[in-house]
């Protein structure tokens, strides 16, 4: 996508459209269900709880929902799923957590890596990328389809989180300092293995979410109150950052090919919604239906976005299209 997205000098703030449609979906026999990615053909992954742990799932475009686990988990936790629905992320056994992909078959393949890792995300060439902790410090991995494995860090790193990636192996995450273990600071891992760091100006923390193929980074940062808000730095490193007006903490998950913005933010009653701000500068806040919060995950290309609904103490999945 083109990095269109701005803040507008005057920004408006309307409801949901009437064009938008949501499903909100449950796994059969949940007590809750909780998606944390979606594709562009809509397939949707996440938890689910039956009440003592966590299991994974994933949904197709037609609403049929498959669950799995790898073998002896004690707790599933998908993360990312490409547009062949394959699925990264990690689950616990025996006191560690490991790696996992998923294929479309059901077959689990455990990562082999070494040290307690999590997969957090994975694109169109199967290439996957995450964190592994060894010897009490937190490094990034990336792992190749023909499972050629690297670890790395970013430059003055004591500890290294990899959240996500594009089709050109760009890999965006945060990195702590031994000087400043407090203070999260946005690292890019190009193709060819050379670091761009940055921070959002003023921010004492700052967290991407999401990168584009055209290597826009989407997240959010915490200025030097405290206060969080969105943030997008196009690919050449000029930054935009916005909030909600109103609003006690603004956080972006990512943009879909048009240059809108999607997310979540937190009213002063604490109560979570969600957002779009459009590359034009217009701003929809939206819920999903009877919800009495929304909290957004995720967006895919075509913007088509998922997340959490609560209803009375119980937490759905839903998707929002536009």
């Amino acid at each position: 996508m083109r990095f269109r997205w701005a803040v507008a000098a005057l920004l408006l703030c309307t409801s949901a459209s009437a064009h938008s449609v949501y499903t909100v979906f449950d796994v059969p026999g949940a007590t809750g269900t909780f998606p944390t990615a979606i594709n562009t053909q809509r397939s949707t992954t996440g938890a689910w709880s039956d009440g003592s742990m966590l299991h994974g799932f994933v949904r197709d475009v037609d609403g049929n929902i498959e669950t799995f686990d790898p073998a002896g988990s004690e707790g599933t936790h998908p993360l990312a799923i490409n547009y062949r629905g394959e699925i990264a992320g990690y689950f616990f056994k025996n006191g560690r957590s490991f790696a996992f992909m998923r294929g479309r078959k059901d077959n689990i393949k455990i990562l082999k890596i070494h040290g307690s890792s999590m997969a957090t995300t994975i694109n169109h060439a199967d290439a996957i990328a995450g964190s592994t902790v060894v010897d009490e410090r937190s490094r990034g991995f990336q792992r190749n389809a023909n499972g050629e494995l690297l670890l790395f860090d970013a430059p003055g790193a004591q500890d290294t989180f990899p959240l996500a990636m594009n089709n050109a192996v760009e890999i965006v995450g945060r990195y702590v300092t031994p000087e400043d273990p407090e203070h999260d600071h946005a690292f890019i891992r190009h193709g060819d293995g050379t670091f761009t760091t940055f921070d959002v100006p003023g921010a004492q923390s700052t967290d991407p979410a999401s990168i584009d193929d055209d290597g826009t980074v989407a997240g959010s940062y915490a200025d030097g109150e405290g206060q969080v808000h969105a943030f997008v730095r196009a690919a050449g490193g000029s930054i935009s950052s916005f909030s909600v007006p109103g609003a006690d903490a603004t956080m972006a998950v990512g943009l879909d090919n048009h240059g809108s913005l999607f997310g979540s933010w937190i009213a002063p009653d604490m109560s979570t919604h969600g957002f779009v701000h459009r590359f034009d500068g217009k701003i929809v806040l939206f819920d999903a239906p009877n919800a009495s919060n929304t909290l957004v995950d995720a967006v895919n290309e075509r913007g088509v976005s998922t997340g959490l609904a609560s209803k009375s103490g119980v937490t759905h999945g839903f998707l929002r299209t536009r």
